[in-house]
Parts: structure tokens; C-alpha cells; sequence
């Protein structure tokens, strides 16, 4: 999970478990004990939406210790920090994973269950 301005630091990251698509009322039913946000706010978000999608996270983590993005780009020069979301892949993807290693190995990381159902 990258913070962006005025932080701009990795903090943690999550598994996708599942991608959860449907017509907004129908997706409602299953997201709305851990969804984050109130029926009202859901329903303006989708307005006008024939299809909503949900992701199921999982391995949630957080570090104590979140690096800059200044630390990042040097080991990953290519590194662009995301507008919304996007899959880590191939060199960020094994970053990532040594960073949560670290964190874990030094006792620096907080872990969580799933944040949907």
C-alpha cells in the first residue's frame, strides 16, 4: 500500500483473494459488513453503474517502519507509484515480498486478517 502526498511511502500491502463482480444491489449483499463505506456513499459511487466490483483481500500487513519513496526508486528505478490500485509484478512483486520479510523478521509488521468477506 503506497501513502501518497504528503508521505509518499510504501506502508504495507495485501493478497487480491477474490474479484467480486455484479449489479451494485446484488454485490451489496455481500460486501456490506466490511465494505468501509455506508450504503448511501455505495449507492452514489455506483449511480448510474449496471456492474460493481469488489476486491476480497487477504495477508494484510502493515510495517512499522514504511520506506520513502526516494528508498524505492533506487532499488526499483521503474517504480511509479499507483493513481488507484495495480497488481505488483515480476521485480516489485519480489521487492515487496523481501520488504515484508524484513518487517516480519524484525518484528516491524502488524498482520490482519481478510477486509471482506
Amino acid at each position: 500500500m503506497y501513502v501518497s502526498s504528503p508521505a509518499q511511502k510504501i506502508w504495507g500491502g495485501f493478497r487480491v483473494h477474490e474479484i467480486r463482480s455484479g449489479a451494485p444491489d446484488e454485490l451489496w449483499a455481500h460486501v456490506e459488513a466490511k465494505a468501509g463505506v455506508g450504503r448511501v456513499e455505495y449507492d452514489a459511487y455506483y449511480s448510474g453503474s449496471s456492474v460493481a466490483h469488489a476486491l476480497h483481500v487477504s495477508q494484510v500487513w502493515q510495517h512499522d517502519a514504511p520506506v520513502a519513496l526516494g528508498v524505492v526508486r533506487e532499488a526499483l528505478p521503474e517504480f511509479r507509484p499507483p493513481q488507484s490500485w495495480r497488481y505488483a509484478k515480476g521485480r516489485e512483486l519480489t521487492w515487496l515480498e523481501e520488504f515484508k520479510c524484513e518487517a516480519q523478521s524484525r518484528g516491524r509488521a502488524r498482520l490482519s486478517g481478510t477486509l471482506m468477506p
